[in-house]
C-alpha cells in the first residue's frame, strides 16, 4: 500500500484489534525488556526512534515505513514523509506518559485509551520508561487474555 499524506490512525485487522506505538527509544533496559515481552508473544509493534538513537538499532538500511511527527506538530512533515516513501501516523490515544512513570496510573490510562482499531502510544525510550513499560506489559497481557490481539497500522507491508 502506497503511503498517502493523511496520518493513519487505524490498526489493520478486524475484530478485537489494536496497533502499539512506542516513542523516543531505545532506552537500554526499558527498551530491551519490552522488545523481550513483545517477541515471547509474537507481537508486532512500531518503535519511532529519535535523533542519533537510530544508530542503536545497528543496521542503517532498516526500513523506515512509518513517521510520526514530534509532538503532533505536523507542519508540511506529511508530505514529505510520503515524498521519502514513509506513511505518516496520527497517534492521539496517548497515556500521557512523560508527566510521571506510576505503573499502576499508566496502567489505568492504558485501559482507557486503548481504542479497537486503533493506535495506542506508549514513550519506551527518553529517560526512564520503567513505568510505562511495565503498563504496557500488563494492559497488553489482560487484552490478551480477553480474546485481543495485537497488529500493525493500516499501510504496513
Amino acid at each position: 500500500m502506497a503511503p498517502v499524506a493523511t496520518p493513519v490512525r487505524a490498526a489493520s485487522g478486524e475484530g478485537l484489534v489494536c496497533a502499539l506505538t512506542f516513542d523516543d527509544g531505545p532506552n537500554g533496559k526499558d527498551t530491551a525488556a519490552l522488545l523481550d515481552f513483545l517477541s515471547t508473544r509474537g507481537i508486532r509493534a512500531v518503535f519511532a526512534v529519535i535523533g542519533e538513537q537510530i544508530q542503536a538499532l545497528g543496521d542503517p538500511e532498516a526500513p523506515v515505513p512509518f513517521w510520526r511527527a514530534p509532538n503532533g506538530r505536523w507542519g508540511v512533515t506529511a508530505e514529505v514523509a510520503v515524498q521519502l516513501g514513509m506513511q505518516p501516523l496520527d497517534v492521539v490515544n496517548v497515556i500521557e506518559d512523560w508527566i510521571d512513570q506510576d505503573t499502576d496510573l499508566l496502567a489505568d490510562r492504558l485501559r482507557a485509551v486503548m481504542t479497537l482499531g486503533e493506535l495506542v502510544l506508549v514513550h519506551g525510550g527518553g529517560g526512564d520508561r520503567a513505568g510505562s513499560v511495565s503498563a504496557a506489559i500488563r494492559v497488553v497481557d489482560e487484552r490478551r487474555a480477553e480474546g485481543g490481539s495485537f497488529t500493525l497500522p493500516i499501510g504496513a507491508e
